[in-house]
């Protein structure tokens, strides 16, 4: 693909997207554009039908998304329960931290709209309160009734998840029975090895990994190849190399991920389109 070609298809792909109307989305598109002038035309056809698939959730959405997902727990993992816990799917090293997307998440279920939504007809749900847990897991009656639901708005390869429920599972004495995990946005390499493992799973939208999951080989092979060309010449970090855990996430939410590739987030010469900040 020509640097023309590119310049002409990716102002079309930000329309199509509606990500032309606001400044933000403009800005991202200067600098798509300015990394793609150094790239091959291999790299530029990549990198065009990368962003062809890329997603970008603003937290405008949250809430639809969250209601939207809420009616897929299945009704039976519902059934008898008296309390429901909402914790954040958070890394053991980042608690204490409150800007964490999990973290977010856990107060968007504190409003009536959710609060109080049909799923939750007859459970109370608590916040935060590790205490009570625990009060609760001691005492025969409440631990039956009693469901821990870990929630977030990505999982990316999946690492957090089982730091996390490694740490809680062993704190309130309890196994997989007792959890749920709830995300908005899922990769499918994540929940296949959380499933695997007995973790009940409510992944709202699941994503296949950007490059992996071409079924073309030959294309499949040359993206690869491009991809690492690129990240060589920006300097990507071997843990990021195609996104962390080789996730190759192509989503932009509130913030972007780190398992998202990083030409679209990583800072270097050229200030990347979706930089995390």
């Amino acid at each position: 693909m020509t640097e023309i070609e590119f310049v002409e298809k990716i102002s079309n792909l930000f329309i199509e997207k509606g990500w032309h109307n606001v400044n933000v989305y403009k800005n991202s598109l200067k600098s798509m554009l300015c990394i793609s002038s150094k790239m091959s035309e291999d790299e530029r056809e990549m990198f065009y039908s990368l962003t062809e698939k890329f997603i970008k959730v603003p937290i405008s959405l949250y809430p639809k998304e969250i209601m939207d997902n809420i009616q897929r727990i299945p009704d039976e993992w519902l059934i008898g329960k008296k309390s429901l816990h909402i914790l954040p799917l958070l890394d053991p090293k980042d608690e204490g931290k409150k800007t964490k997307s999990s973290i977010h998440m856990t107060y968007y279920f504190r409003t009536d709209e959710i609060n109080m939504h049909e799923k939750f007809r007859g459970i109370r749900l608590y916040f935060d309160e590790e205490d009570r847990i625990l009060d609760d897991m001691k005492q025969k009656k409440a631990k039956k009734r009693c469901l821990i639901m870990f929630v977030d708005d990505f999982i990316g390869s999946g690492e957090t998840a089982f730091k996390c429920l490694e740490k809680k599972l062993k704190k309130f004495e309890i196994d997989e029975s007792k959890v749920i995990v709830f995300s908005l946005y899922t990769m499918k390499m994540a929940l296949s090895k959380l499933q695997e493992k007995g973790i009940r799973i409510v992944p709202g939208k699941i994503l296949q990994q950007g490059i992996s999951s071409i079924s073309n080989d030959e294309t499949r092979e040359k993206y690869k190849e491009c991809m690492e060309n690129v990240e060589n010449q920006i300097d990507v970090p071997e843990k990021y190399r195609f996104g962390y855990g080789r996730s190759e996430s192509l989503i932009s939410l509130g913030r972007t991920p780190n398992n998202t590739f990083p030409i679209y987030w990583q800072p270097h010469k050229n200030t990347p389109p979706f930089e995390r900040k």
